[in-house]
């Protein structure tokens, strides 16, 4: 669809080599990918990612693989997302109970049409939603297909950077983002990232956008929690300062 995002798969897998070289494959084919390597650093990044589509290495799981699963998918923003367990053959007998028609299990080695197909497959039958390119709020627009912002018609630079953080409040206009949750998005969940860099560059984004006849900064501060878009006037009294997630 012309006016949508592609797919987006996450990945899980404790061997950085497998899993770059996994994700590398599928995004020759346009799908986008997160890219994890446990457990903690998949739930961070489902929190606030959009999911469509979970690849999970077998040597990944921790303990009992239905509980493992059943954790992520509960983490993710949809529903019923489709799951791939990439296993070793002399594994595949510890995955028979969780098998079903969302999830199958790819035994090693593979070659990228193979897994290619099952991703089809199983899209095709989860019916995803997909993300639109353009997201607009008051008087902001972005569009995440050619990475252009515009604030009251007016097209404004912003970096690669200042661009991800917008796009991430953009998804959820009401919703409060801690720093942790923002530099999850923004530079990954393995990431070591101080919070004060946050700070800097949500100040950039503040200096590049403002709002017609009035003096309120885009980005919200709320005190203890963290940052999120202006709540539009006719909705303050209903919203308050947003969601905290």
């Amino acid at each position: 669809m012309p006016d949508k995002l592609p797919p987006v798969i996450l990945i899980t897998d404790p061997d950085e080599v497998k899993c770059k070289t996994i994700a590398n494959s599928i995004e020759r084919y346009w799908f986008r990918v997160v890219r994890c390597y446990n457990q903690d650093t998949a739930l961070r990044s489902l929190a606030v990612n959009y999911v469509n589509m979970l690849i999970i290495s077998s040597k990944s799981i921790q303990g009992d693989a239905k509980e493992f699963i059943t954790n992520l998918t509960a983490a993710n923003k949809y529903e019923d997302i489709p799951v791939i367990i990439i296993s070793d053959a002399e594994e595949v007998d510890n995955f028979a109970k969780v098998k079903s028609e969302s999830l199958e299990v790819l035994v090693r080695p593979f070659d990228v049409t193979q897994l290619m197909l099952l991703i089809k497959s199983l899209l095709r039958k989860s019916n995803p939603i997909f993300q639109d390119k353009i997201l607009q709020h008051r008087n902001i627009k972005i569009d995440l297909a050619t990475y252009q912002v515009y604030c009251s018609n007016r097209k404004i630079k912003v970096g690669p950077t200042e661009f991800k953080i917008l796009e991430l409040m953009m998804r959820e206009p009401y919703t409060i983002f801690s720093r942790e949750q923002i530099i999850d998005y923004v530079w990954g969940a393995d990431v070591n990232v101080d919070t004060r860099t946050v700070d800097v560059h949500i100040n950039r984004l503040r200096s590049m956008l403002h709002y017609d006849d009035s003096d309120e900064p885009v980005i919200k501060t709320i005190r203890s929690s963290g940052y999120c878009l202006v709540i539009a006037k006719d909705n303050k009294k209903n919203n308050n300062a947003g969601t905290q997630v």
